[in-house]
């Protein structure tokens, strides 16, 4: 049975023809940026759920968008 590695195509490395240590590199910077996307994804939610409380703004912020007349 074939790996995942094998049955997907590779067009950035097909189109960049690049040599084998920059095809290694492009590899490792995407799985890299693959594995860390969670938790990037948290730290926003993290972030906003402070924002929208007000902990870490001053007083006079809140996440209330609704247009007041």
């Amino acid at each position: 049975m074939p790996t995942a590695d094998r049955t997907c195509p590779r067009f950035g490395e097909w189109f960049m023809n690049a040599e084998q240590p920059v095809t290694r590199a492009m590899d490792l910077y995407i799985r890299i940026r693959l594995i860390s996307a969670p938790a990037a994804l948290t730290n926003y939610v993290i972030l906003g759920y402070f924002l929208c409380r007000a902990n870490v703004l001053p007083s006079d912020f809140s996440c209330n968008f609704s247009s007041t007349g």
